[in-house]
């Protein structure tokens, strides 16, 4: 889902990596599921590429450990 969102909004891995302030590694760790980001930085993205949050697995009101694994 992240790799096809930032698709979506054209943007490259390392501009998606400046606007949500992490590493190059960090972002790709999250489009290949080795990694999974914080529910701020879940919102954030879905703000930045407006979609639901819960597109990218963040329920509503969710506190962190509820979190799910979202589609890579």
């Amino acid at each position: 889902m992240l790799r096809d969102g930032r698709a979506r909004a054209g943007l490259s891995q390392p501009r998606a990596t400046d606007l949500f302030g992490v590493s190059v590694w960090t972002y790709r760790s999250w489009e290949h599921g080795r990694r999974e980001p914080t529910a701020d930085v879940l919102r954030a993205i879905a703000r930045r590429w407006e979609i639901p949050a819960e597109a990218l697995g963040l329920a509503e009101n969710t506190c962190p450990c509820c979190l799910r694994r979202y589609p890579s």
